[in-house]
């Protein structure tokens, strides 16, 4: 049985893939990563981008300076049914993975995890884990009203990889980067803990001290 082609795609979303972490960025630790899967997993496997306008003359600069050339896609990832459109005219796949760029911790391990997920029936696969905070429900007064069972909430996380077969590429927005055709097979696996997602600078600042630590425990 011959290999399946795998696209890797990065999405950035927001400015803040640009903020500095260690001797780089986050786009920066995150297309480094997706390189390294894209290596470990054979020739099979490439790597594409998709951003905004706004962001892509930015990331094209990242690019060449890491002297990387992938696949660039023009599109609003937060967009489903327009992120779906763009990849149906885009290079050939037969397994997509996505992967939040603000995300730049997240190891090549849990992308090998999730994808081996779809070794079985499940047409799409996605990384989740606990949610151990407590959250309170409040009305319009700003009361708190009720306090959320933690144990029905899961965080989730990326990469999430797809079939292309399972692929509604004319659907409607869903809990998943891409839709899903209507019965669809998920399935997820644990998150790695350090696969935390940057929303601030304040957060960025986070992520440096999990960077430190993640090259003490190598």
């Amino acid at each position: 049985m011959a290999t399946p082609s795998i696209k890797l795609l990065l999405v950035a979303t927001s400015p803040i893939v640009f903020e500095k972490l260690a001797h780089t960025d986050l786009i920066g630790h995150s297309l480094s990563v997706a390189e390294n899967f894209c290596i470990e997993n054979g020739s099979h496997t490439h790597l594409s981008v998709a951003a905004p306008a706004s962001l892509m003359d930015r990331i094209k600069k990242c690019c060449a300076q890491m002297h990387i050339s992938p696949e660039l896609i023009e599109v609003d990832p937060l967009h489903a049914s327009a992120l779906a459109s763009a990849l149906a005219t885009s290079q050939p796949f037969e397994i997509i993975g996505i992967h939040d760029t603000q995300r730049p911790l997240t190891r090549t391990a849990q992308f090998h995890r999730v994808l081996g997920a779809l070794a079985g029936d499940a047409g799409a696969a996605r990384p989740d884990m606990a949610f151990t905070e407590t959250l309170k429900v409040v009305d319009s007064d700003n009361v708190l009203t009720r306090t959320v069972d933690r144990n029905s909430i899961r965080r989730l996380s990326t990469p999430e990889f797809y079939n292309k077969n399972v692929i509604d590429f004319n659907g409607p927005a869903s809990t998943w980067f891409l839709p899903l055709k209507a019965g669809t097979t998920t399935t997820e696996v644990e998150t790695d803990p350090e696969s935390l997602r940057a929303n601030s600078a304040a957060e960025v600042e986070l992520l440096e001290a999990l960077l430190h630590w993640q090259k003490r425990v190598v």
